[in-house]
């Protein structure tokens, strides 16, 4: 079963609520997502969405994970990658797990800032009762910083 419309656009907006928070003085220029993938590990459903976004002219990637209901601590992990247009990797985070019984979890690389193209190009985690089953999100398109 895919998430309802509305979670997504709540999540993806409280996403973008906390990449305009980062900085009182944020000027949100552009930002570009990717479709959402779904996929089904140990019978609960899930989608990821990965997310190219600047402001004050630097370049961030999220990486979202949504599931279709609250799952236990450590069930969703997920890793942001910043890509420039030419396919280097530029910024990427840790993996990072959800803390607490929820139904998405979302993180984003540091900042880059220089100009060039940019996209995201996550990597997304579920527990699959023996471990993790590890994929991607889909591309971003690219936006020009």
């Amino acid at each position: 079963m895919l998430i309802k419309s509305n979670l997504k656009k709540a999540v993806l907006g409280f996403t973008v609520g906390i990449l305009l928070a980062m900085s009182t003085s944020a000027v949100f220029a552009v930002s570009a997502s990717s479709p959402y993938k779904p996929y089904t590990i140990y019978g609960k459903d899930y989608q990821s969405v990965a997310i190219v976004a600047s402001y004050n002219n630097d370049a961030v990637a999220y990486t979202t994970i949504y599931a279709s209901s609250n799952v236990p601590a450590g069930y969703m992990g997920a890793m942001p990658r910043l890509y420039n247009d030419s396919g280097s990797l530029c910024a990427s985070k840790d993996w990072e797990y959800n803390a607490t019984s929820t139904s998405a979890i979302s993180t984003v690389t540091l900042p880059i800032y220089t100009s060039d193209g940019y996209y995201s190009y996550g990597r997304c985690a579920a527990y699959n009762g023996n471990g993790y089953t590890y994929g991607y999100t889909y591309q971003s398109p690219c936006i020009n910083i």
